[in-house]
């Protein structure tokens, strides 16, 4: 080997070496912390794990098996032969084959046809459930039936001895001369008694009729959903939009830069920068304050080039917001995670729904979303947003609350 030749390998040694993933190690140690999830039946944060790992190596075989694994609730890999949820057709089944070596292939191939066999046989079993139910139902309705037929014919006994009955009550009236004088005072004293409450009732009524019913905030709300539906073109139009990509997720912001309470959906259309659609997705929005802020996350897969977005508002006669009454009293960053604690203003129990961008050198680089569901009037919560292993050099905590 001449000088030159040296040089050149030595070259393309440190090439090969500045090529290597840094964060190598630190992706062994969130899949060892993924699987020990898993173990213990954390389906929610062993997926979110997953999530991190294909964010930063989207070839990642275990990474998709993990994402798998935590979808149909097993435990570990052998759990797959045996989990009773068909995945034969998932995509992270089928993204784990395409990035697994042959032996691991061979392996996820032979539990996915195990664990078909049981959904068959599960399938089967129900199949059989049903038919038995189906067959007691008509047994049963039979029964009632029959009972029903015999009701019907003692109720039609029951009424020949009414009718014999009231022939003779007629008789004996039309024969007794003292019932008849009985028979006009008691028709006086019941019209008297009637007059008396009709009376009475008219005059409850007019009682009524002064009495004024304060306008509820739900009445206020149906009279302000008119005026959102005359101007929905002009309101949907003056919102603040801001469109980002992370790693396989498409986020659309928005700010309801209106003064109504809105409840806001969107029909989402994604291309590819060869004019592909790649995308075709819904997102909602609940109970978006006046100046509050929205976020639609979608999980898209791929690089989106262009998007289409169509909003439809209508007002909140359902979900009332709150979001002016809980107060960010507090905001800190300690490593890679970031601390936000809030305090519920209001008298009522509200879902809190708050999330975190991360920046890097002005770059969307991370999201994170926390959510509370019953948070009482009064309390002071702290909810705690890990960006994993991305490094962030600022961030923004957003908001948002409701009643319903």
């Amino acid at each position: 080997m001449n000088s030159n030749e040296t040089i050149e390998t030595n070259e393309k040694q440190l090439t090969t070496a500045a090529e290597m993933p840094q964060y190598a190690p630190n992706l062994d140690a969130l899949l060892k912390r993924t699987f020990i999830l898993l173990e213990d039946g954390e389906w929610d944060k062993a997926y979110k794990h997953c999530e991190a790992i294909l964010d930063h190596d989207p070839e990642n075989a275990k990474g998709y098996l993990g994402e798998l694994m935590a979808e149909v609730h097993a435990n570990t890999m052998e759990g797959l032969g045996q989990c009773g949820v068909s995945f034969s057709e998932n995509n992270n089944y089928k993204r784990a084959l395409r990035y697994s070596d042959e032996e691991q292939i061979v392996l996820l191939k032979d539990y996915c046809a195990k664990n078909e066999e049981i959904c068959t046989r599960k399938a089967e079993e129900v199949r059989k459930a049903k038919e038995e139910k189906r067959s007691a139902d008509e047994a049963r309705k039979k029964k009632e039936k029959k009972k029903n037929v015999g009701f019907a014919i003692g109720l039609a006994a029951l009424a020949l001895v009414v009718v014999g009955c009231i022939c003779f009550l007629v008789f004996t009236v039309l024969t007794n001369d003292e019932f008849f004088f009985s028979k006009e005072t008691t028709a006086k004293e019941s019209s008297l008694i009637i007059t008396t409450a009709a009376t009475t009732t008219q005059a409850e009524n007019t009682t009524s009729a002064k009495t004024e019913i304060p306008t509820s905030e739900k009445e206020t709300r149906e009279d302000d959903s008119q005026i959102i539906k005359e101007n929905a073109d002009k309101i949907i139009e003056a919102f603040d939009i801001k469109e980002f990509q992370i790693s396989s997720n498409y986020y659309v912001m928005l700010k309801n830069t209106s003064e109504h309470d809105l409840d806001i959906k969107l029909k989402g259309v994604f291309y590819n920068s060869n004019g592909s659609i790649i995308g075709a997705k819904d997102g909602a929005a609940t109970a978006v304050q006046a100046g509050g802020d929205a976020i639609f996350e979608f999980y898209i897969g791929e690089e989106v080039a262009k998007s289409d977005l169509t909003f439809s508002i209508a007002g909140c006669i359902i979900n009332f917001p709150r979001t002016s009454m809980v107060e960010l009293t507090a905001q800190e960053s300690s490593g890679r995670k970031v601390f936000a604690t809030f305090v519920n203003n209001s008298e009522d129990t509200l879902y809190l729904d708050a999330w975190v961008v991360f920046y890097q050198d002005g770059k969307e680089v991370y999201e994170r979303s926390q959510f509370e569901m019953n948070y009482e009037p009064g309390a002071t919560l702290v909810l705690e947003f890990d960006s994993l292993l991305v490094d962030f050099d600022s961030y923004k905590v957003f908001y948002s609350a409701f009643m319903n």
